[in-house]
C-alpha cells in the first residue's frame, strides 16, 4: 500500500492533469488555441486536437477519484 504522502502527491498530479486538460479544451473552443503543455505539444511536436485535452481532463478526474477510494480504504 502506498503511503498517505504519495496518495497525495497522486491527487496532485490528477488535478494538473484536469486543469491543463480543461483549459486547453475551454481554449480551443473559445480562441482556437490550446494551452499549456498542450499548447506546447501543439506547437512544437505535432497538431492534437480537442479531444486530447478532454482525455487529459478525464484521466486526471480519474486518478483523483481511485486515490480517493485508495484513500478511505486505508
Amino acid at each position: 500500500m502506498a503511503s498517505k504522502e504519495a496518495l497525495t502527491a497522486l491527487e496532485g498530479i490528477g488535478a494538473l492533469g484536469v486543469i491543463q486538460g480543461a483549459g486547453s479544451m475551454i481554449a480551443r473552443f473559445g480562441w482556437d488555441k490550446d494551452w499549456g503543455l498542450l499548447g506546447l505539444l501543439d506547437k512544437h511536436v505535432f497538431p492534437t486536437p480537442w479531444w486530447v485535452g478532454l482525455i487529459l481532463a478525464v484521466a486526471g478526474l480519474a486518478l483523483i477519484l481511485r486515490v480517493d477510494q485508495l484513500k478511505k480504504a486505508a
